[in-house]
């Protein structure tokens, strides 16, 4: 989906970026419209809880840096 080459996505897809990233409304819509099945986030990243409590994911793995969840099967529309 995004890694850290912010200069070569650009800015409109930067900020569709920030709203998963801030778990602004309409986050999950983005990662299904992208079709992201596997997220990849620092421990202490906000979206942890989100993803935690959304119903939707499923966490995998977590150690002292990241925590990995996968969406659960039949997550996207």
């Amino acid at each position: 989906f995004i890694d850290g080459r912010s200069d070569f996505y650009g800015q409109t897809f930067l900020e569709t970026y920030a709203e998963v990233a801030d778990a602004k409304p309409g986050w999950n819509a983005v990662l299904t419209t992208y079709r992201v099945d596997m997220v990849l986030i620092p421990r202490d990243h906000a979206l942890v809880s989100t993803l935690q409590t959304s119903g939707e994911w499923n966490r995998v793995y977590t150690d002292a840096v990241a925590t990995v969840f996968e969406r659960k099967r039949g997550g996207h529309a």
